[in-house]
């Protein structure tokens, strides 16, 4: 009986580190689409101006998030989600009377309510992206709700590639990205999370200094690589060795992992 339980207990165990593993990086295909044009949402604070000015690649994650969820036509009439349908255009689009009455009686699921829904968003996780024979890296800093009332309106609308956010596995980038990319519209690819393409050479590890007055190098020289204001823009990052040092922390965690789930699996046999 010790023995099965025993042997039950490293069951779990090895199953509860394979999970681990593959919480710390994954590869999954998916849609690639841009809010180039719309502003980045503000979760992340000063990352979205970076964003939007093309500072930074940024890539929001397709998420159903948290509110009061209906069938599109029974939304109340005080709903986002039918006043979006009885706007005169979305995103550049102009609606015609045909369009506002698929909206109105689309069955699809949306958040009911006055409100955009609240969605989690895991600031600064990086992602890599590949189409088109590219690699890009990126950082989450926004995401792409499938349940947002004007995905929604927009799907029950004009559908096709309107729905991608809305039906499908997509990952949305900014304008920055999109064009590394080489995507016109929307491309297929795929998105491995918690992994970079090159930690050297990294998007979120870039080699911005804090002015145009000293260089990374000064500022490191005089001690600056971890003062708060340099570290709340992430400001000289390679020079500073975070790039590598975060590197090294993820591929030693893996390291250790692969290593105990060895461990592990050799003395059962």
């Amino acid at each position: 009986y010790q023995r099965r339980v025993r042997e039950h207990s490293s069951i779990f165990c090895c199953f509860s580190l394979v999970i681990i593993c593959l919480s710390i990086s994954f590869i999954q295909s998916a849609t690639i689409t841009t809010w180039r044009g719309d502003p980045t949402g503000q979760a992340c604070g000063s990352l979205a101006g970076q964003c939007d000015s093309g500072a930074q690649l940024c890539y929001a994650r397709m998420r159903y998030c948290d509110c009061p969820n209906r069938l599109a036509y029974e939304t109340s009439e005080e709903s986002l989600y039918k006043q979006i349908c009885n706007w005169g255009n979305i995103d550049g689009r102009q609606v015609t009377a045909a369009d506002r009455q698929r909206c109105l009686s689309c069955s699809r699921m949306t958040c009911d309510g006055p409100y955009y829904p609240s969605c989690p968003t895991q600031c600064g996780d990086v992602a890599c992206i590949s189409a088109n024979g590219r690699q890009v890296d990126v950082v989450e800093a926004d995401s792409c709700p499938s349940n947002h009332q004007k995905n929604v309106a927009k799907c029950c609308m004009w559908g096709g590639a309107y729905c991608s956010c809305v039906d499908f596995e997509t990952v949305d980038v900014n304008g920055a990205a999109m064009d590394l990319l080489g995507c016109d519209g929307n491309c297929e690819g795929s998105i491995t999370y918690g992994s970079t393409g090159s930690s050297s050479t990294s998007s979120w590890c870039d080699d911005r200094p804090p002015d145009n007055t000293y260089s990374c190098a000064e500022q490191k020289s005089w001690g600056k690589c971890n003062e708060s204001w340099m570290l709340s823009e992430n400001f000289c990052c390679q020079t500073c060795g975070r790039g590598k040092r975060n590197e090294k922390v993820r591929k030693t965690k893996k390291s250790t992992l692969a290593r105990l789930l060895s461990s592990i699996l050799h003395k059962r046999g």
